[in-house]
């Protein structure tokens, strides 16, 4: 997800490369306890942190990644963006594939300047025109991914991709861990701040195909929302991105920095770690506090279609309601960056 306001985006090849230094050359060996993840992600700024975050990590084993047609980037450049990403980040051994560009039901999509700044990768290097794609679908590598058993599945966009597996392959809920998903507003404003569209109770995530988030949340796997009640509490700031600064001796730090650097809305006052928190609530779920609460997503159309509700009916979600917002910004730095000291200690 991204914020209300966005500005340039120009960052060089260079710029990155140049102030990286080198690291494992396949990336960090996942650890005996590794959580088995597939990522589903709409490549906004948020989410190319949160994969830079995953990438660096220790604590997961990066099964696939899918891109969601439906979210902020669109497919073709989605691919790009997310080869070059596992490639800089050396695990380019991860099998990526995108899914359908329109929602299960309705017209909802995200504005076309978001979609444009997606597509263009916010400034992250990108894989040669012309590159060779992926011969599987979404949902056929989901599918392929989740088949093994006990994979958690993380979502950083619209769960379109998600709910389409499930409609195809409904026995796949037995397989999977859990669903971790960033989305979702309780007790709190949503993000649809455009008044053209007079849906401010909803999140963006679930606005934009609230079928597939009622689909998903309903289908039995156990479902954990990390939604605005908890990254509300966890604004980007300028402090934290003068702090990054000073810890940039990985790609993947070096690589944050500079998405913050050129892309200033992020530290603006506008923006949240939306799926960076998300991310790190696999790795150290500790840092979130929740709440078991029925829940279902509202998906007629009108003001509040996409909207999280507590019903009487609804099914059984886990819901972050609250966050150790600096243990979450001590872990953001200190796995990106491993040689950074804890500033706690």
């Amino acid at each position: 997800m991204v914020g209300r306001r966005r500005r340039g985006f120009a960052l060089t090849v260079l710029a990155v490369l140049a102030t990286a230094c080198t690291g494992d050359a396949d990336g960090p060996a996942p650890s005996p306890t590794a959580v088995a993840m597939v990522v589903d992600t709409d490549l906004a700024v948020d989410d190319l942190v949160a994969l830079a975050f995953l990438t660096s990590s220790n604590a997961v084993a990066l099964k696939a990644v899918t891109v969601s047609g439906t979210g902020e980037v669109r497919c073709s450049r989605g691919l790009s963006v997310i080869r070059a990403l596992l490639t800089a980040t050396r695990t380019e051994n991860v099998p990526i594939a995108c899914g359908r560009s329109t929602p299960l039901a309705g017209d909802h999509e995200f504005p076309k300047a978001w979609r444009d700044a997606a597509d263009a990768g916010w400034g992250l290097p990108l894989a040669p025109e012309g590159a060779s794609a992926p011969e599987q679908t979404a949902v056929d590598l989901l599918t392929d991914s989740l088949a093994a058993g006990s994979v958690t599945v993380l979502t950083l966009g619209p769960l379109t991709n998600i709910a389409e597996v499930l409609r195809a392959h409904p026995d796949l809920a037995q397989h999977m861990s859990s669903i971790v998903v960033m989305g979702g507003a309780l007790d709190v404003a949503g993000n649809v701040t455009d008044p053209a569209l007079d849906a401010a109770a909803s999140e963006w995530n679930l606005y934009v195909d609230p079928t597939a988030a009622a689909e998903v949340i309903a289908s039995g796997v156990p479902v954990t929302l990390v939604g605005l009640d908890a990254t509300d509490q966890v604004p980007v700031t300028p402090a934290f991105v003068e702090r990054l600064a000073t810890h940039t001796r990985t790609f993947a730090a070096a690589l944050v920095q500079s998405l913050y650097e050129q892309n200033p809305f992020v530290a603006s006052g506008d923006t949240y770690f939306w799926d960076p928190l998300a991310a790190a609530a696999i790795v150290e779920p500790r840092l979130l506090a929740t709440a078991q609460m029925r829940i279902t997503v509202i998906t007629g159309a009108g003001p509040d279609s996409g909207r999280t509700v507590r019903s009487a009916d609804g099914s059984l979600v886990q819901v972050a309601i609250g966050v150790d917002a600096s243990a979450f910004e001590r872990l953001l730095i200190a796995t990106l960056d491993p040689s950074a000291p804890d500033p706690a200690d």
